[in-house]
């Protein structure tokens, strides 16, 4: 899509954040008649300014405003070809996945947008808007670079205007009392449930699992999380999706103050239990900013397609990593680790 879109997860206190200085705030109905968004009627206009941020400001899913400010200053282009179109889930397979959702909903409105089905407590708009801006929009960028497989069924989508709803539908309708106030997949039903007061990054979050799942089906947990965590913020460059710094970087930087983060080997052997039993939100931010270096020296995708094709007999993706250091620049791993700190402890958020 030509149309750089900005998408921002608000997991923080407090409301979203203006931007840099000279950033002009424009109401959604300013960028397109209608919903707006990267869509068809606003590619034109995006395409104009440069850059979009998406956020929300205070609570629930109507207030949202448009950022538009200058270019991006670092490419984050990819080294390696496209992987090519993923199979997809047939028109009919959408049509049935969406009546069965419908079946399942209690009278909410229905959208789809291939290989997902969405529904919630949300207006019809707002779910069409959804659908249309940010999981197609999202779904068609990271297609460019990392799916070359869709999911072999359609994924639910639940979205819920707050917290409480989400809660509270989610153990009315799957039995669920979420370990977290933002969102989560439940693989084994093939459902994304999201507290959408949190943004619309969170739902990229989310979505990026069940595609990964499909595209890289050994991904370890660190890529899983680390990926997904990388386009929680996030806009597109030149029709490519790019991380961005977000919430997670003070956290990690007083971790490696304090001599508190892993190392690369034990973030990148870590097994699901390990990988979880951090509370602190480490391991996600050092996944996150590991791949967030690679991106923004142009060697995400490259990691990404040698990782998955090398993952028979190395499932961490552990030694893919090692050989790129000298690519970048650096002797070995260990000193692609300290300029990696260096870099991270350089970045400021917000």
């Amino acid at each position: 899509m030509a149309a750089p879109g900005r998408l921002r997860a608000r997991r923080g206190a407090g409301k979203a954040r203006a931007g840099a200085a000279g950033v002009v705030v424009l109401a959604r109905g300013e960028v397109r008649a209608g919903e707006g968004g990267p869509s068809a009627g606003g590619a034109a206009i995006l395409a104009l300014v440069g850059r979009v941020e998406q956020g929300r400001v205070g609570r629930g899913w109507a207030r949202r405003r448009w950022l538009l400010g200058g270019a991006a200053l670092v490419a984050c282009a990819p080294t390696l070809g496209s992987p090519g179109p993923p199979s997809g889930v047939d028109a009919e397979a959408m049509t049935s996945a969406a009546s069965e959702l419908a079946a399942r909903a209690p009278g909410w409105p229905v959208a789809e947008a291939s290989p997902f089905v969405v529904t919630g407590d949300l207006p019809a708009a707002a779910i069409e808007a959804a659908a249309r801006d940010v999981i197609a929009w999202a779904v068609a960028l990271l297609r460019r670079d990392f799916i070359d497989r869709d999911p072999p069924a359609a994924v639910n989508v639940w979205l819920f205007a707050d917290e409480a709803s989400y809660r509270r539908h989610s153990l009315a309708l799957f039995g669920v009392r979420p370990s977290t106030p933002f969102g989560y997949y439940a693989a084994a039903r093939r459902d994304l449930v999201i507290n959408y007061a949190t943004g619309d990054g969170t739902l990229v979050h989310e979505l990026v699992h069940p595609l990964l799942r499909a595209a890289y089906p050994a991904a370890p947990p660190w890529l899983d999380e680390g990926l997904a965590s990388l386009f929680e913020h996030c806009e597109a460059r030149a029709g490519r999706l790019c991380g961005l710094p977000n919430w997670r970087l003070p956290g990690l930087q007083h971790a490696l103050r304090g001599g508190q983060a892993p190392s690369f080997e034990a973030l990148l052997r870590s097994d699901r239990e390990a990988f979880y039993a951090d509370v602190s939100g480490t391991h996600y931010a050092e996944a996150r900013y590991l791949l967030y270096y690679l991106q923004e020296r142009g060697a995400l995708v490259e990691y990404y397609r040698r990782a998955r094709a090398g993952a028979a007999l190395d499932p961490s993706g552990h030694d893919a990593l090692a050989a790129l250091a000298p690519r970048l620049g650096h002797a070995d791993l260990g000193a692609m680790r300290r300029s990696w700190e260096d870099f991270v402890l350089a970045l400021r958020y917000p």
